[in-house]
C-alpha cells in the first residue's frame, strides 16, 4: 500500500510514505490449488508466545517457494493480522521481532458493514515503526449494501485522510458470515473485484485472503485469475 500524506492545507511540506516490503508475489488461486510454477503459499500457522507479547491479534507465517528450472528459493515472511487499535510502541515490538509486515483491517463486517475507524491510525503507528503495511477488508455478504459500496466506504475513508491504496486484501472467511449458495458469494465477490478494476487509482492490486476449506465452503471452489492470494 502507497500511503500519501497531501495535507494541503498544513504549512508542512507534503510526504510520502513508501512500503517497505512488499509481500512476494502469490499466484492465483487458480495456481494454488493447481499448485502451478511460481510462488506457492504451504500455510499458515500460529507462532510462538513472543509475538504475543507485543500484544498481537492472529498472527500468520506465509512462506513461499519460487521455483526456477531446478533450483528452490525458500522465502519466509512474517506479518500480523491487526483488527484492533495499537499504539506505536507494539508496532515497534514486531519490528524487533523480525514482523516486518502488517496487514491492517481496514473495513469491518459489524451492523451493516463500515470502515475500520481504527485503520488510519495503526497504519500511521505501523509506518513509523518502520512496518510494511497492507490493508484488507472484512465485507459483509448479507449486507443491504452492495459489495461496491462496502469498497467504496473502505476506499474513501483512507482517501480522506491521505492515504492511498495499492493494493487492497478481501477476506473471505468464516463459511456462517455468507450466504449459504457459493453463486451468491461468487456474485458478491465480483462485485467487489469489479469495483476496485476501475477504482480512481490505477494498478489497484487485489487479492483474496482465506484458505482452502473456507474458500471451498464459500464459494464452491470457484477459480479466480489475476488475484494475488494470501
Amino acid at each position: 500500500m502507497k500511503l500519501a500524506d497531501r495535507e494541503a492545507e498544513s504549512s508542512e511540506a507534503s510526504r510520502e510514505f513508501r512500503i517497505r516490503h512488499l509481500p512476494k508475489r502469490l499466484n492465483s488461486i487458480n495456481d494454488y490449488w493447481g499448485w502451478s510454477e511460481g510462488f506457492d503459499m504451504l500455510g499458515l500457522a500460529l507462532l510462538s508466545a513472543l509475538i504475543l507479547s507485543c500484544i498481537a491479534g492472529l498472527v500468520i507465517q506465509h512462506e513461499s517457494t519460487a521455483q526456477e528450472h531446478t533450483s528452490k528459493l525458500l522465502v519466509t515472511d512474517y506479518a500480523v493480522d491487526i483488527s484492533t487499535s495499537l499504539p506505536l510502541t507494539v508496532f515497534q515490538c514486531f519490528h524487533q521481532n523480525t514482523y516486518k509486515i502488517v496487514f491492517i483491517r481496514a473495513y469491518h463486517p459489524y451492523g451493516q458493514g463500515q470502515a475500520d475507524q481504527s485503520a488510519i491510525e495503526n497504519i500511521r503507528q505501523a509506518d513509523s515503526a518502520g512496518l510494511g503495511i497492507e490493508a484488507y477488508m472484512v465485507p459483509e455478504p448479507k449486507s443491504n449494501k452492495t459489495g461496491t459500496t462496502q469498497f467504496d466506504e473502505m476506499y474513501n475513508h483512507l482517501k480522506n485522510s491521505f492515504i492511498y491504496l495499492n493494493s487492497v486484501w478481501i477476506q473471505v472467511s468464516t463459511p456462517s458470515n455468507w450466504f449459504p449458495t457459493p453463486n451468491d458469494n461468487i456474485a458478491f465477490l465480483n462485485d467487489i473485484l469489479l469495483r476496485a478494476s476501475v477504482s480512481p487509482l490505477d494498478g489497484l492490486k487485489v487479492g483474496i485472503y482465506t484458505n482452502n476449506d473456507d474458500w471451498t465452503q464459500i464459494t464452491g471452489g470457484a477459480r479466480i485469475n489475476n488475484a494475488m492470494l494470501w
